[in-house]
């Protein structure tokens, strides 16, 4: 149920909460920002950014923030840069960051509240997540076999090829 319009509606993404003053939020995952805004009718500051995410094109919503960041149209950012503050500006009841994953190279948010063309966000990053530390450990496993046994310890016999094999008796 929307808590303000007081209707039955697809919520697109999670709403987050911290009792920290002020909490700073942080892009997820490296990117280009593509847009930037303030809609005091849904969302109030809010930020999208573009990512590439294991070969996939995805976007993430940063939304109802007391003031975004000095981040520009265009402007690369990588995981860890602030996007805002959060706050309650919008169609907000109350202070939250509302955060959404979009598939796709544009932000679905204008196609309405259908749950289209989401993902569910702590899923996805949770599975981001877990593909990166299974990579680290792929890794971490490969570079500790390759100190262990490096090719020139490897104790081989070189077969001896100057003895020259008897004549087969064919008779």
């Amino acid at each position: 149920m929307h808590p303000i319009k007081k209707v039955r509606i697809h919520h697109n993404g999670v709403d987050l909460w911290g009792a920290k003053e002020p909490l700073k939020l942080e892009v997820w995952f490296d990117g280009v920002v593509i847009l930037k805004g303030y809609n005091a009718a849904a969302f109030g500051h809010y930020v999208v950014i573009r990512h590439k995410v294991y070969g996939k094109n995805v976007t993430s919503l940063y939304a109802h923030m007391k003031d975004a960041s000095k981040l520009r149209k265009g402007e690369k950012v990588t995981a860890g840069t602030v996007v805002g503050i959060m706050g309650t500006t919008g169609a907000s009841t109350g202070k939250h960051l509302h955060f959404e994953i979009g598939n796709g190279r544009t932000h679905p948010f204008i196609s309405g509240g259908d749950g289209k063309r989401y993902f569910d966000p702590m899923k996805f990053v949770r599975g981001t997540i877990n593909k990166w530390e299974a990579e680290q450990e792929l890794e971490q496993a490969h570079s500790e076999a390759a100190v262990a046994t490096p090719i020139d310890s490897v104790d081989v016999e070189t077969p001896d090829h100057s003895v020259v094999a008897e004549k087969p008796n064919t008779k």
